[in-house]
């Protein structure tokens, strides 16, 4: 497969933070091994880091990948909030890859299973897709594997585990 590997956040706009833990730091660090892991397993892997939305989009749709991931680490005002959750933008390829990675995330790390949710932007009054779920052509998650508001979930965190479940969804997902 032909897979694209977004970097949620930027470096002056890291996201979710929770003490030494950044969302932008921990995606790279996961993207980073999910990358060699595909890789190893024969996949053509793209990572596409730091950029607006708009070049991010552009930069997936002209390498026409096959599918496409971002990794996100959640956080809720509500400190009891927990569980992995993978958003997509509606299609019944979208619907499946959320379902697949989000399943194996579950079970990988023992969190909660929040269930494939289209990837709705809550603070926008029209309440649209997130833009990247809107604009690209494949199907493509955003994966949050984990609340960092969440006590249990943050021990929970082990980077290497979440690659492994995502490149396992990703295969499923192909299979």
């Amino acid at each position: 497969m032909k897979i694209a590997l977004s970097i949620a956040h930027e470096p002056n706009s890291v996201g979710a933070k929770r003490g030494v833990f950044t969302e932008y730091g921990m995606s790279c660090h996961v993207t980073g091994i999910l990358a060699e892991r595909l890789q190893r397993r024969g996949h053509e892997v793209y990572i596409i880091g730091s950029g607006t939305l708009s070049w991010k989009t552009n930069r997936i749709n002209d390498l026409n990948c096959d599918v496409g991931v971002e990794i996100h680490f959640n956080s809720s005002i509500h400190p009891t909030t927990k569980g992995a959750m993978c958003l997509h933008a509606g299609s019944k390829q979208g619907e499946k890859l959320a379902e697949i990675i989000g399943r194996r995330i579950s079970e990988v790390l023992g969190v909660g299973d929040l269930k494939p949710k289209l990837g709705k932007y809550q603070l926008d009054p029209k309440n649209k897709l997130l833009y990247i779920l809107r604009k690209t052509n494949c199907p493509f998650v955003v994966v949050e594997p984990c609340y960092l508001s969440n006590d249990d979930d943050l021990t929970s965190v082990n980077m290497s585990l979440i690659a492994f479940a995502v490149c396992d969804g990703l295969e499923l997902y192909a299979s």
